[in-house]
């Protein structure tokens, strides 16, 4: 409500507020480090569809160092498309040095696959992988090395394929964060969400 104008100076009072029910668990989307303009796009696009959290992590063939005041930038895109989709929850937004970092932040996740282009055509990413909570590893544009495929297998990891395309980085986020967006809009609501309603 609009209480009071001066020449300087607009004061509004709450009329009333939404009532915001805790954030339902989703994917997290481990994306490896890439290039500015593609990282910015999957940063757009995980927020429109839902992500509950983007981790960019360093990866062997990544294209530079992740910056120390990368979580800021981030932050600003997330809110933008935050505005435009009328979403009124951000992605929790993290940065990893290393893959081992990664992977000790997602040892208590259940569900953890690595999206890896040699993955056997059976291995492909199905939808009840993306139930919630769960965590999914896209590389880098050069992909991922033998060490660090290994390195994940050998921590629970399961390798998943997209198919017979070599997509690219942000395409392969994108198209895991849809899926996890379609897997969620399928699901019947829990029982507490239908007392509520």
């Amino acid at each position: 409500v609009l209480a009071q104008t001066t020449k300087k100076r607009v004061l509004l009072r709450a009329h009333a507020a939404p009532t915001l029910h805790p954030r339902p668990q989703g994917l997290i989307l481990a994306a490896a480090w890439t290039k500015g303009g593609r990282r910015g796009f999957l940063v757009e696009k995980a927020v429109e569809l839902g992500v509950q959290d983007i981790w960019l992590w360093q990866a062997r063939f990544s294209q530079g160092n992740i910056p120390e005041d990368g979580p800021a930038v981030w932050l600003r895109q997330a809110v933008a498309a935050a505005k435009q989709c009328r979403t009124p929850w951000l992605p929790g937004l993290r940065a990893f040095a290393s893959l081992a970092a990664l992977l000790a932040a997602a040892a208590a996740t259940a569900r953890r696959f690595v999206l890896w282009e040699e993955a056997p055509a059976s291995a492909g990413i199905r939808l009840a992988d993306l139930a919630a909570p769960c965590v999914v590893a896209v590389g880098p544009e050069g992909g991922l090395d033998d060490e660090e495929v290994a390195a994940f297998i050998q921590h629970g990891w399961h390798p998943r394929s997209l198919g017979s395309r070599i997509l690219r980085a942000e395409t392969a986020g994108v198209y895991v964060a849809a899926l996890a967006h379609y897997q969620r809009e399928q699901s019947p609501p829990s029982q507490d969400a239908q007392e509520e309603s």
